[in-house]
């Protein structure tokens, strides 16, 4: 009987332990040119991350620095794959990260980190890739000193504002926009154009705009430049043109787009009024009267001044005030006060805590005979009396009465709002210790 159920069960044993042999995450990576790519290409490094039987949720993937290149990974869906390992069905997705080298030689890429996932996305472990290695090759007549662009397709426009055709004057501006797309390329691994003005011409740029395009797993990055010219003087001015080189992998050959300049005639700006011209006078107003009104609107600029640092600071000095009293031992009573009016013993308690906290320590005798009654009701384990709202009362009235013994602070000085801004001046006769109820 015993070799027959030995023959039984040594199937089952058998894919039990396949099932146990093969792994339940596998992570495979893989480039793609694998080999022959020029600096500035894109090279996709292709991990692939595969569960056995089902994927509970899709990994997180990283890729970590690489030393002479640029990592980027466009924020698409990834590729779903199935495969059978072993035996035993695989299912999972693809990630894909383009890496351009920015430098000639070899590439030492570190192995991908993944991170594990449940199906309510709390992590659960991680694994890693192998590491891989390219060889980036410099073509003959590239720079490799800055970002070079190596694809199948680029091009470059340029827009002018207002149009270049009509007539500019000294304090006139114009707009140039340089647009350039290129296939397989992020606008952030374009490089930065030359725009540096000619003499009697002011420049200003911008950031510049990226806009990358997805299609079918191939990305168009487009990158915008935006820069003014502004004109200073009459004269004829020469802006200058602009290139970009790129390598075109098509043709494998060495290839320049280039935005033609302007050469522009700028006329004489409107003359500027003299002291000595009349007719440059504004109405009303004599040339020896303008000290007097520089001085005058010196001054409105210098009160407006003094008027917002002053409300800084009496902002400031309410704040300090506000922070005082709300720490003193008069608000700490006030809440009492306003604690006992109610029948919650235990909020009672919780403000008689933090009145206590402000008081003398020689007070801590009297105010426990005065409170008894209300720890009896709040901790007795049995047979407590209920706390009412005459007992709430009672209390509120003795301890008015004893506070006045133990602060010097009659009922009268008890005051349930902020004491003002100006209070009156109070002169106490010879050996008596005021407090105010304020601070």
């Amino acid at each position: 009987m015993l070799p027959l159920l030995g023959l039984f069960l040594m199937p089952m044993t058998g894919v039990a332990q396949d099932a146990s042999s093969s792994p339940p995450v596998i992570v495979r990576t893989s480039l793609a040119p694998q080999e022959g790519a020029v600096i500035g290409q894109r090279v996709a490094l292709n991990v692939d991350v595969l569960f056995r039987d089902e994927m509970p949720r899709p990994p997180r993937v990283a890729i970590p620095d690489i030393q002479g290149a640029q990592v980027f990974r466009f924020e698409s869906q990834g590729t779903t794959l199935t495969d059978r390992i072993g035996g035993e069905p695989y299912t999972g997705q693809r990630f894909t990260f383009a890496i351009y080298a920015r430098r000639g030689g070899m590439l030492t890429i570190p192995p991908a980190e993944v991170v594990l996932l449940d199906r309510n996305g709390d992590v659960t472990g991680s694994a890693q890739g192998q590491p891989m290695s390219v060889k980036s090759v410099v073509p003959a007549g590239v720079d490799p000193s800055g970002p070079v662009v190596a694809t199948g397709e680029l091009t470059l426009a340029e827009t002018w504002t207002p149009d270049p055709r009509g007539p500019f004057k000294a304090g006139d501006a114009i707009q140039r926009i340089i647009t350039r797309a290129a296939s397989d390329v992020p606008g952030l691994a374009m490089r930065d154009l030359d725009l540096a003005p000619p003499d009697g011409v002011r420049a200003y740029k911008a950031d510049p705009q990226i806009d990358d395009r997805m299609n079918r797993g191939v990305v168009t990055g487009h990158r915008s430049d935006t820069i003014t010219y502004v004109f200073e003087r009459a004269g004829t001015v020469t802006l200058p043109a602009i290139t970009q080189p790129w390598w075109d992998l098509n043709g494998a050959s060495l290839k320049t787009a280039t935005g033609a300049g302007l050469t522009l005639t700028i006329a004489a700006g409107p003359p500027q009024m003299k002291a000595e011209d009349p007719k440059g006078r504004i109405p009303g107003t004599r040339w020896s009267s303008w000290p007097a009104l520089a001085a005058l609107g010196l001054g409105v600029v210098a009160m407006a001044t003094l008027f917002v640092a002053g409300l800084r600071r009496l902002h400031g000095w309410l704040g300090a005030r506000r922070r005082r009293f709300a720490a003193s031992e008069t608000k700490a009573f006030q809440n009492l006060l306003r604690a006992c009016r109610g029948h919650d013993p235990a909020r009672i308690y919780q403000a008689l805590s933090v009145w206590r906290q402000r008081l003398s320590p020689a007070a801590e005798p009297r105010l426990t005979a005065a409170t008894a009654e209300l720890e009896r009701a709040l901790f007795a384990a049995s047979g407590a009396p209920v706390w009412t709202a005459e007992q709430g009362r009672a209390l509120a009235d003795h301890l008015t009465r004893m506070r006045g013994a133990i602060t010097d602070v009659t009922h009268q000085d008890i005051r349930m709002d902020l004491p003002g801004l100006n209070p009156p001046r109070v002169v106490a006769p010879p050996g008596y210790r005021f407090q105010p109820s304020g601070e």
